[in-house]
């Protein structure tokens, strides 16, 4: 644990991706329209990231799982996560009810995990214990997947500057995201086909699917991870303050390291 006066609340890895449930997550593959005079990559991106400066928060519902070669190999994930704000290098505030489902496990877990931009938590429900301190290291096992549920582009500076380097840019067409008509987007390095799509909805330009694709661990062959989003609200409202701790009756809180 960590004590005295620090701002290293804040000072979370970077973004991974998310999604799960109990967990029948199926992302189905659209066809992809290709119209005539479909923008440039650059022209497009300049649009989503006018859209991007007008959020000051976002929450969205998501899914997560592996694609391609890593499909079925890593945890599922579901939930749904509000972000604000960005300071010293990530996240500044967040809040995530998350559902994961590991490879060959028979149940979900559930947790909640969140920041008020100072000090750290997650809810475990199964030991009925809060453990919160101004480490992020508080989250314990479970901080690689609350990363991995935070779409930081939202809140980024400057959100998209690995895409802005990639070797090759091309929008492909337009596909269905659930009920949404996208733009889709290819960021790549030709040598070994990784790199990331994205899919920014024809409406507002915000995202609605994100694939990371990249080398598989194991077998060799494009492994990846494929995010996608089936609710979005920018600027949400609320009564109260959505990311301050708030322990459940009958909850214990620690400031230990969560196992």
């Amino acid at each position: 644990m960590l004590k005295g006066k620090t701002n290293r609340g804040v000072a979370f890895l970077a973004t991974i991706a998310v999604a799960v449930g109990g967990l029948s997550l199926t992302i189905r593959a659209e066809e992809v329209k290709k119209p005539q005079g479909l923008p440039e990559a650059a022209e497009l991106l300049n649009k989503v990231e006018a859209a991007f400066k007008n959020l000051k928060a976002v929450r969205y519902s998501f899914q997560r799982q592996g694609i391609n070669a890593d499909e079925g190999k890593v945890a599922k994930i579901e939930g749904t996560v509000i972000l604000s704000g960005w300071a010293f290098r990530n996240v500044q505030k967040f809040r995530a009810e998350l559902k994961v489902q590991r490879p060959g496990a028979d149940k979900t877990t559930e947790f909640s995990a969140g920041s008020d931009g100072e000090l750290v938590f997650l809810i475990d429900p199964d030991k009925k214990t809060v453990f919160a301190d101004l480490d992020p290291a508080v989250m314990g096992a479970q901080t690689r997947i609350v990363m991995a549920g935070l779409m930081s582009q939202f809140v980024r500076p400057d959100p998209f500057e690995d895409e802005k380097k990639a070797k090759k840019s091309e929008v492909r067409g337009i596909v269905k995201v659930g009920e949404e008509d996208c733009y889709e987007v290819a960021f790549m390095e030709e040598e070994d086909k990784s790199g990331t799509v994205w899919f920014f909805s024809a409406k507002d330009y915000l995202p609605r699917r994100m694939d990371l694709l990249f080398p598989a661990r194991e077998g060799g062959g494009l492994g990846g991870r494929r995010m996608v989003l089936t609710s979005l609200t920018p600027n949400p409202t609320s009564t109260s303050d959505p990311f301050a701790l708030v322990v459940p009756e009958g909850f214990k809180r620690t400031d230990e390291f969560a196992p």
